[in-house]
């Protein structure tokens, strides 16, 4: 109200109002009641009579527009808490997530280094045992061609032994031969 009345105190007409006035005005004047105070105070109170509607309307569109304000202001801080608390469970999502994720990566590796350490010891083993068993194939191989060497020394010396036995024997044979013919050619002159 006092927006729409302002300046009546001081006597100044509010713009929407001075068509009303100057119709008013006008017939005042053609009927000689230019000049009365009657006439200024019913105008006064038609003014301020037509003022209340506009100003019951203009609070409507203020509260009207307030309140929708407010409406908008509340809907945009529930969308933006909306938003903030769909952020935060994303962000709570993709970390959870990002920590499965790195759990199951280090198990894994866990898993690959354990595999890798298990097949290096039976890799190591199994060339551990082809190692012993081509030492042993060695150690047998060289044992039994030191046997064959042993058997052919032996064979070759029993052989030498045998020949220097045979030619003693022969020794012997021609020897006793030798003296089995003097002795029985001595035994025939004494027979004889």
């Amino acid at each position: 109200m006092e927006t729409i009345l302002a300046g009546m105190d001081e006597g100044v007409t509010p713009t929407w109002a001075r068509p009303a006035v100057a119709q008013v005005e006008s017939m005042m004047a053609r009927r000689g009641l230019s000049a009365s105070t009657v006439g200024r105070d019913a105008l006064f109170n038609a003014i301020v009579q037509t003022a209340l509607p506009l100003a019951q309307s203009n609070a409507q569109a203020l509260q009207q527009r307030a309140a929708q304000n407010l409406s908008n202001e509340q809907q945009a801080n529930m969308s933006a808490s909306t938003l903030d608390m769909q952020r935060r469970m994303a962000n709570l999502s993709n970390q959870q997530t990002a920590g499965t994720q790195t759990a199951q990566l280090a198990q894994q590796m866990s898993t690959l280094q354990s595999q890798f350490r298990q097949q290096a010891v039976l890799t190591t083993a199994e060339q551990q045992q082809q190692v012993r068993v081509q030492n042993l194939a060695n150690q047998q191989d060289a044992a039994k061609t030191q046997a064959q060497l042993d058997q052919q020394t032996a064979s070759q010396n029993l052989g030498n032994q045998q020949q220097i036995e045979l030619a003693d024997l022969q020794y012997l044979n021609a020897t006793e031969k030798d003296q089995m013919s003097a002795v029985q050619q001595q035994r025939l002159a004494e027979m004889q």
